[in-house]
């Protein structure tokens, strides 16, 4: 599903510049851009100069279905011919050039139609609510080639959310009031439609229902690359039916990403856990998100889409450390083995204490140590309106972790500014984020930081640590 830039070149005759090859480098280097870039493009052959051709093209790109608009000023031109464009209501991009000369007549003015542009655009227009992003130089320059493919980036993301299906299974984890949602929420700001009314017994009759000759390469997916296992024939025979059950499910209904009630049934059922098949579905591609969490599953998703379909995990965040300002995320054991490090990953039974002085024993989870490199961890808040976005980079397995899937995060940055620790954790809960975090591998923060501005969703802002009581609008 790729994104559609829609460009159009304006110009005005006074100025005594080569508009024309202004343009023709233009329409050049973004064909190669796309071949790289991984989008579509639909050119106008020739520079606009009045409004009525402006209207004309305008009305041509409505009908070729483009997502992001982007108007060259090959020169200076009248400020009426932007107008067309911006009552698409479409993303759009402001652009102006380098003069090609530095002394004598003015050649373009480029520049000058760009900031007059803006000005039309913020002020003139400001009842609209236009979202723009201004780039300036060739298509082979290298800050346009990134400010572009952020752009790129962003909205492609944006545009596969809202053909994207997400299924609940099961409802939330009880207790959990966290994780509640609205999903007339999700579908106002993303667009992706949200199943809510499947049930844990749906799943559970399509994995008994399998013959063993059916499941025969689930139980190699789900028994690869472990450097210990404790799993009995029949426990990981379960285990991978449960994973062709949520594929199959998954593939069958379009779903895009799942959300799991992961326990207490399957435990009251089988003795299993499904910790184990979580991580292995999103390996196969398929974003799960455990104890039900829709708002985690769409954070997963999203991370999925502006990282060229990583995989991702969810966690808790059970530990700070102000001596190395790195904070501890860690689930019970839902991630994937392409997180693990050096160490690899154990198949193992987790054992917990119950209230009533018994054992509790989850099978089975991934006991595993994040892997040394940069990542990015995304939450959803406010009901859509708010994301928190950190950036960090995951240290090597020196240091002690809880059992389970976890990792050490340090050289942290909230918003892309560095943060301690402490004032991460303030944030955290001055704000009231939900305990589930999404996380992927590598530094996308500036692809999603912009991807809030195209959805109208705001930062949340680092709250410094105080020793007094803070709230959101009081710190």
């Amino acid at each position: 599903m790729k994104l559609k830039i829609g460009l159009a070149g304006v110009d005005q005759v006074c100025f005594t510049g080569d508009k024309g090859a202004v343009y023709n480098r233009a329409k050049t280097g973004l064909k190669k851009l796309a071949e790289r870039t991984g989008f579509e493009l639909y050119c106008v052959e020739d520079t606009i100069i009045t409004r009525s051709q402006a209207e004309k093209v305008a009305g041509e790109m409505k009908a070729e279905g483009v997502d992001f608009v982007l108007v060259q000023n090959s020169s200076f031109a009248a400020g009426e011919t932007i107008l067309p464009f911006a009552g698409l209501k479409l993303p759009m991009g402001l652009w102006a050039v380098p003069e090609p000369a530095s002394k004598g007549l003015l050649p373009l003015n480029s520049f000058c139609g760009l900031n007059m542009y803006a000005s039309i655009t913020v002020n003139y227009l400001k009842e609209h609510d236009i979202k723009y992003k201004w780039f300036f130089g060739h298509p082979e320059d290298e800050q346009f080639v990134k400010r572009l493919s952020i752009t790129v980036k962003a909205l492609t993301a944006a545009k596969r959310l809202r053909n994207s299906r997400i299924a609940h299974v099961g409802g939330i984890a009880p207790g959990f009031n966290d994780l509640y949602y609205d999903e007339r929420l999700i579908e106002k700001r993303f667009g992706i439609d949200i199943q809510r009314l499947h049930e844990y017994a749906e799943l559970r009759d399509m994995a008994v229902s399998y013959a063993d000759e059916e499941i025969a390469e689930y139980i190699e997916k789900s028994s690869r690359g472990y450097r210990a296992s404790c799993a009995s024939k029949d426990e990981m025979n379960m285990s991978a039916r449960f994973l062709k059950a949520y594929d199959d499910f998954a593939a069958q209904n379009n779903y895009d990403a799942v959300a799991i009630s992961c326990w207490p049934k399957i435990q009251s059922d089988f003795g299993l856990c499904s910790c184990h098949t979580i991580a292995r579905l999103n390996e196969l591609g398929v974003p799960a998100a455990c104890e039900g969490d829709i708002p985690g599953a769409v954070g997963m998703l999203l991370l999925k889409y502006i990282s060229d379909d990583k995989e991702t995990t969810l966690m808790d965040l059970v530990a700070y450390d102000k001596g190395d300002e790195t904070l501890q995320f860690w689930h019970c054991g839902p991630t994937t083995p392409s997180f693990a490090g050096q160490d690899g990953v154990e198949l193992m039974t987790l054992e917990e204490d119950t209230a009533s002085g018994g054992k509790r024993y989850l099978k089975y989870i991934h006991d595993m140590t994040f892997k040394p490199g940069d990542a990015t961890v995304l939450c959803l808040a406010n009901e859509f309106k708010s994301a928190f976005i950190l950036n960090g980079r995951f240290i090597d397995g020196s240091k002690d972790k809880f059992r389970g899937s976890a990792g050490w995060l340090g050289e942290l940055k909230l918003n892309g500014e560095s943060a301690a620790a402490e004032d991460v954790v303030n944030t955290i809960l001055v704000q009231g984020i939900s305990h589930h975090y999404p996380i992927v591998y590598g530094d996308y923060g500036d692809i999603l930081r912009e991807l809030c501005v195209w959805l109208d969703m705001s930062l949340i802002d680092k709250i410094p640590y105080r020793d007094f009581v803070q709230r959101p609008s009081y710190r």
